[in-house]
């Protein structure tokens, strides 16, 4: 009798935490000369937390430096154009062994749902004439870009807020950018064995993601 209801409550516990939500919020911000982004993921009720913070963005010359700060630990990473070109390059090695590779994307589109996207500009010119154009310029853009995202790719949630404010006595630019995401954790786990049975369907796939993601993860 006890082992029928260990059972049970194992099947329970598991068919509970597949159905839980995953949150995922992505944060960017830049004040002037000062950048700011994070991504953080909760799963399983919150018990699950994991978090990446890039506080700092230093540009020198036609590198950047960006400071990382996980849950776990620190670093710096110095990016230039031979690193995103090596980049791209593997995301194209990857993405070209994977069967169907666009229509798995938009699965993927279809079981995420934002749930809540904020995006405030400020802006000023010294100018009272440019700055009142450009705030025009900006909002307009704004609403072009999150129309075309909303139509094309993802809907976006009722909690969408655009703001573009002019500041008038300075020369002055700030954007803030935030958005929600929530998926349930069994529909991650479908779309994942889905990557997986699609990377075997083609030619050499398999030893390919393992030798991009496992053997060689670092960009040397």
């Amino acid at each position: 009798m006890l082992w029928w209801f260990l059972i049970l409550f194992a099947l329970i516990a598991v068919s509970a935490l597949l159905l839980s939500m995953v949150s995922i919020r992505l944060v960017f911000r830049r004040m002037e000369e000062d950048d700011y982004a994070s991504v953080e993921v909760k799963a399983a009720f919150g018990l699950v937390k994991y978090k990446v913070t890039v506080p700092t963005v230093k540009w020198k010359g036609t590198s950047v430096a960006v400071k990382t700060q996980t849950s776990t630990s620190m670093g710096e990473v110095g990016i230039n154009m031979d690193m995103l070109e090596k980049v791209i390059a593997r995301l194209r090695n990857l993405i070209s062994h994977v069967e169907h590779f666009q229509d798995l994307i938009k699965k993927l589109l279809k079981v995420v749902h934002v749930k809540a996207f904020r995006w405030d500009t400020q802006i000023g010119l010294g100018d009272a004439v440019n700055t009142a154009l450009s705030t025009g310029v900006i909002w307009g853009v704004k609403s072009g870009v999150l129309g075309y995202i909303h139509r094309r790719f993802l809907p976006l949630s009722e909690r969408t807020v655009i703001q573009v404010s002019p500041v008038y006595n300075h020369k002055y630019f700030a954007t803030e950018l935030e958005c929600r995401i929530q998926t349930r954790l069994v529909l991650m786990a479908y779309i994942g064995c889905l990557l997986i049975a699609r990377i075997t369907k083609t030619d050499g796939g398999l030893k390919v993601w393992w030798n991009e993601l496992i053997k060689k993860p670092a960009l040397t």
